[in-house]
């Protein structure tokens, strides 16, 4: 009987009844359990069923039609699970993380709760009013409980502490109490004017909004937080237009790095005010985690500006994720479920999991298990920024894939539109740009580059890997700050073991210095320079790292320090030159020794053109090692020597066709270039046929950077993706003709022909008022500058801002 009435009732729901389809309904129940959510009540337990269970469908069919895309026909979802298990190997992660939801069961609940609250809430703040409508309690953290719980989904998940708390008064959640000043705190004394104090409340307020808006997803905590921030910024705003602080602060440089960050801060308090109004439910979470992040990412780098890395008012980046992963127990897992259905399968090649670097379990041995704990964790505390990839990782995986978002098209068409996004790019740059004199528009052309080399820069500029916008958000948001506070590639182990095997090192465009000193920890012989060293005294500092201070010691220099004779022997270490820069041909040109490691993009937005055929003239690849990647990155580490007869060159993975190996030389030879793929700048293929015959493993690279597209249903299809500029782009043979360019040794004289340039340029854009009426001209002009501006504006970073 009971068989019977769930038949009858899914047919019910199916058909459609009380003039509601069943889409509608579906609609519906996702708003209740929205709702139910927000303002901490209790859903329906079929509702709630319901909505899990669409959910888990929406990424199974996803998965589904991946897996059998290959073979272009339909399958069942039985075969293909059954084909999935017999094929996959299963990946084991290591939790290094402690349990923080540990108590005694003997323990007070009321205890329990206010110590678990008193690590979330700030220093100054605590519980009051129930934020539920129609509730008017305000017993606060008065008397607090642990809610009981019959519902079967609530014990599949890992609940915290916090989100199981109610106030014992109104039966309401905590998280549905406004967070408030507490009655024992003076309003006056509760806003500090500036100094450390400040610094830390700040970093309090934007953690609890944070974790009020991502994790708890609690509209009552974000509004409390918010309110608390506008409040304090509006003190500093009205106490900064008086004159200054009143603690005793004398520094100028102080004062103006608070007015630097006070401005900010409004900037992004606005941003979130609107997210509150105008974001969808499944969007806010994430879009306020970027705000949140942004403004605990400024007051950071505040912190570390005027107080140094000594300084515990402000945790660093690793410390304040790891602190926010407490919060999600189930992260681990959630991304170890992640892993072993879109990452694992006889068509996915192991490499991929691999240069994500995870911590694997490799035995099942509890003292083992627990070596290799310690093992991972002393890992993550020798490379910190390897840790913040991997607590975004979690992040992403859980705020992404687990709900489902970006998996109904958006990416699709985010990608087959790249050339509106562009146009409206060439538009506003044109708008803000003074129009330029003709002839100083000539002698910008010829005398920056010749011919065609103006044409492959423009090919070759920093182009962003095309996303939807709130994917777009997120990734900024986990790439941006981290290349500016530490680097602008992350490494792992693997690669500085082997980087060990050529010592001695000089690095040229060090930033601050963050390879080299994990290198010298290692006890590698390495020295780094940098032309403008983050902690070099000026009004801007580096323009890719602003005042951070270096890990480790940076002198003062660039590729001319390579022509002394004490370098002879060094290996050469290039990690990410900036693109359309000429610091990585020069460093090539001037180098006396044999081998020379370079990480970065190929072809992508490191180096230029000129780079990597003087590289691949002078040198032959002889390693290359897969590196964990951003969203939107596509770097790795190659080992270059220089060519001599008993070299032997080894197939480089990363320009040859990911399913026939066929390489960027042999293509051309066959009048079949070599195309990569937009979306992931990783995956290269010949012909439509072996992108069609890799397109789980292609599918694989997409889901390790969050992109879930549709996949083609014929191979007329694949054709015509394959075809399309806006899904693949043809790569380019490098020029390794001789007589092309000259070596130049004398760095001075590269120097002042490139300041002369930069400077005829300078002058071009001040003097320039007049109007050009001839338009082919103008467009042409302004879409190669349009290109320069982005190649540059994408790459540096305004610290100032």
């Amino acid at each position: 009987m009971v068989n019977t009435s769930k038949t009858r009732t899914d047919r019910k729901r199916k058909a459609g009844h009380v003039n509601f389809q069943a889409g509608e309904i579906a609609f519906i129940e996702d708003e209740m359990e929205a709702l139910a959510a927000e303002y901490g009540l209790e859903v329906d337990g079929d509702v709630a069923t319901h909505v899990q269970q669409r959910k888990q469908k929406k990424k199974i069919r996803r998965h589904r039609v991946r897996s059998s895309s290959k073979s272009i026909s339909t399958v069942s979802e039985h075969k293909t699970s059954r084909n999935l298990k017999s094929s996959a190997t299963f990946v084991k992660l290591l939790d290094v993380r402690p349990n923080e939801n540990a108590h005694d069961d003997h323990e007070d609940e009321h205890k329990i709760v206010l110590r678990r609250l008193i690590a979330v809430l700030p220093d100054t703040c605590a519980l009051r009013a129930c934020g539920v409508p129609g509730c008017s309690c305000v017993n606060g953290s008065r008397s607090l409980g642990l809610r009981q719980h019959d519902n079967e989904l609530d014990k599949i998940h890992t609940i915290d502490v916090i989100e199981n708390a109610q106030c014992l008064k109104c039966q309401h959640g905590v998280l549905q109490h406004s967070v408030v000043l507490r009655e024992d705190v003076d309003p006056i004394a509760a806003v500090p004017s500036g100094g450390q104090r400040l610094l830390q409340m700040l970093f309090q307020l934007i953690r609890l909004g944070r974790i009020g808006a991502s994790i708890f997803k609690s509209r009552v905590w974000i509004q409390s937080a918010v309110e608390r921030l506008d409040i304090v910024l509006v003190h500093l705003k009205r106490l900064y237009a008086t004159g200054g602080t009143q603690n005793g602060q004398t520094s100028a440089s102080e004062l103006r790095q608070e007015r630097q960050l006070l401005s900010e801060l409004q900037i992004q308090l606005r941003k979130a005010e609107q997210a509150l109004r105008t974001a969808s439910r499944d969007g806010l979470p994430i879009l306020l985690a970027c705000i949140c992040d942004r403004m605990y990412f400024q007051t950071y780098y505040s912190a570390l500006v005027l107080y140094g890395r000594a300084c515990g008012a402000v945790p660093a980046p690793e410390v304040y994720l790891k602190d926010l992963d407490q919060f999600t127990p189930d992260s681990t897992l959630q991304l170890e479920k992640f892993l072993n259905r879109e990452m694992l399968g006889s068509d996915v090649p192991s490499r991929l999991i691999q240069s994500l670097a995870l911590p694997v379990a490799s035995s099942s041995l509890p003292d083992e298990l627990a070596r290799e704990r310690l093992r991972a964790a002393q890992h993550e505390t020798d490379n910190p920024l390897l840790a913040i990839y991997h607590s975004r990782l979690r992040d992403g995986v859980r705020l992404f894939y687990e709900e489902g978002v970006g998996m109904d098209g958006e990416m699709d068409a985010a990608v087959v539109a790249p050339k509106g996004s562009d146009l409206a790019t060439s538009k506003k740059v044109k708008g803000n740009k003074k129009p330029q004199k003709k002839h100083y528009r000539r002698e910008r052309n010829s005398g920056s580059r010749t011919g065609g080399d103006a044409k492959e820069a423009l090919s070759s500029a920093l182009v962003e890997m095309p996303s939807y916008p709130l994917l777009s958000e997120w990734r900024n948001n986990c790439r941006d700050w981290c290349c500016h506070l530490y680097a602008y590639a992350t490494p792992t182990k693997e690669a500085l073991d082997v980087m060990a095997k050529y010592t001695p090192i000089v690095e040229v465009g060090a930033g601050t210095g963050y390879w080299s000193s994990l290198l010298l920890r290692a006890d590698v012989d390495v020295v780094a320079y940098d032309k403008a060293p983050p902690n070099a005294e000026g009004a801007e500092g580096n323009a890719y790292h602003g005042r951070v201070p270096p890990f480790c010691s940076v002198a003062c220099g660039g590729p001319e320090v390579l022509s002394q004779k004490n370098m002879a022997k060094h290996t050469l270490f290039l990690c990410y030159p900036p693109p359309g820069d000429a610091m990585a041909v020069r460093s090539v040109q001037l180098f006396q020794g044999d081998v020379i490691l370079h990480v970065g993009e190929w072809q992508g937005d490191t180096g230029d053109s000129r780079f990597e055929s003087e590289l691949q003239r002078r040198f032959e690849l002889e390693k290359e090692i897969t590196l964990p990647n951003w969203g939107n990155s596509a770097y790795g580490l190659t080992v270059w020597r220089r060519k001599s007869k008993d070299i032997e060159p080894i197939a480089w993975r990363a320009m040859s066709c990911f399913h026939c190996d066929k390489t960027l030389k042999d293509a051309a030879a066959a009048g079949e270039p070599l195309r990569r793929c937009v979306v992931c700048k990783t995956n290269v293929y010949c012909s439509s046929t072996c992108a069609q015959q890799d397109a789980v493993g292609h599918a694989a690279e997409h889901a390790s950077r969050l992109v879930f597209l549709k996949d083609p249903t014929s191979s007329t299809a694949y054709d015509r993706m394959f075809e399309s500029s806006a899904f693949y782009r043809e790569l380019r043979e490098p020029n390794l003709d001789n007589t092309v360019m000259a070596v130049k040794s004398n760095w001075n004289a590269l120097v002042k022909s490139e300041t002369a340039v930069q400077g005829n340029e300078k002058n071009t854009t001040e003097e320039s008022a007049d109007e050009d009426s001839e338009e082919e001209e103008e467009d042409s002009h302004d879409k190669t500058q349009a290109a320069k501006i982005t190649t540059k504006s994408a790459f540096a970073f305004n610290f100032g801002a």
